[in-house]
């Protein structure tokens, strides 16, 4: 096996891990919460269709998607863009692409696991996925992949990567068990280290509910969005619900929150309506959408109908706490 010495590599990989953490987490597990949507036409590659949910495909040097959910049409979305890891996508006949390093040899069955990154063997090339903060890298059958992290890993709060956690955002290692990660910051505050810290997307919100579920108009989960609203109509933006438990809405501006609908266009009980205490002038209310759902569901806040304005949200999901 050919295969150069990884220390600068590693770094990398750990950053790019963190980059593209989002995206794989929906790719695994959760669905429309990577970089972006696209309806379900391509004239790069195959047409996204029922049959072919999961089917990946190679454009421009990126990985793209079929997505298959409840109360839309299918549609593609974005995963990782190989030409940022400097490497190459490259198609395989079972409907997977993958990043290829060109430059480096490797047999069959070679694969290891590295700062959370696969390394597996692509026609005698080996190929690399950032595994994300929410799936952990695994060994088996002479490959490597990435897989969602069991609930008893690191408490489902970080990965094992030589013998100790590594954390996710706002946890940290138990002090007396490095196997453990527990919560540095309680929920509220999470969200105004968010607010503080964390860069802007931009979404122009759709005119009507039946648009927000078939057109590009979605809040990503924890992420700050800056919703564009026309005057005249109300707005609406779809975002994913995957678990069950509390959704928890941020907004930065009083009384805009109309209602929150479910793919069927019924109204979900949003209580709340009170500030952040731990960030008041910045979150100055806040909603918690409670669901029960066996699988992903696009769920569509509606804004109240007035002027052309921006408004600041933040959606995050805070598990059940019994």
């Amino acid at each position: 096996m050919n295969i150069v010495a990884k220390p600068l590599k590693a770094w990398i990989y750990t950053i790019t891990a963190l980059v593209f953490g989002v995206a794989m987490v929906w790719t695994g597990a959760a669905g429309c919460g990577d970089d972006s949507s696209e309806n379900n036409e391509n004239n790069n590659g195959f047409e996204c269709t029922e049959e072919r949910d999961g089917w990946e495909q190679c454009v421009d040097d990126r990985i793209q998607w079929c997505h298959l959910v409840t109360g839309m049409e299918p549609h593609f979305h974005w995963s990782t863009d190989c030409s940022e890891l400097g490497l190459s996508c490259v198609e395989t006949d079972d409907h997977k692409a993958h990043c290829v390093d060109m430059t480096q040899n490797c047999d069959e069955g070679d694969a290891f696991c590295d700062h959370n990154t696969a390394h597996y063997c692509v026609d005698g090339h080996l190929a690399e996925k950032p595994c994300g903060t929410s799936n952990v890298c695994r060994e088996e059958g002479g490959t490597a992949f990435c897989e969602p992290m069991s609930g008893d890993e690191c408490g489902g709060h970080g990965y094992l990567d030589h013998g100790e956690c590594v954390c996710d955002r706002f946890y940290e290692q138990d002090p007396e068990d490095a196997l453990v990660c527990i919560e540095a910051n309680p929920f509220p505050e999470q969200a105004c280290i968010m607010h503080s810290e964390d860069e802007r997307h931009t979404e122009e919100a759709a005119s009507s509910f039946e648009e927000a579920l078939t057109q590009d108009h979605h809040a990503h989960l924890d992420e700050i969005i800056q919703a564009t609203l026309d005057a005249g109509s109300a707005g609406y933006l779809r975002f994913p619900v995957a678990e069950s438990g509390d959704y928890v809405i941020f907004l930065d501006t009083e009384g805009e929150l109309s209602r929150v609908l479910d793919e069927n266009g019924d109204e979900i009980s949003a209580s709340g309506g009170t500030p952040n205490d731990m960030c008041p002038e910045v979150w100055v209310e806040h909603y918690h959408v409670h669901t029960h759902v066996h699988e992903m569901v696009p769920y569509v806040i509606e804004f109240v109908e007035g002027e052309s304005r921006t408004v600041e949200f933040l959606i995050r999901f805070k598990e059940d706490d019994h």
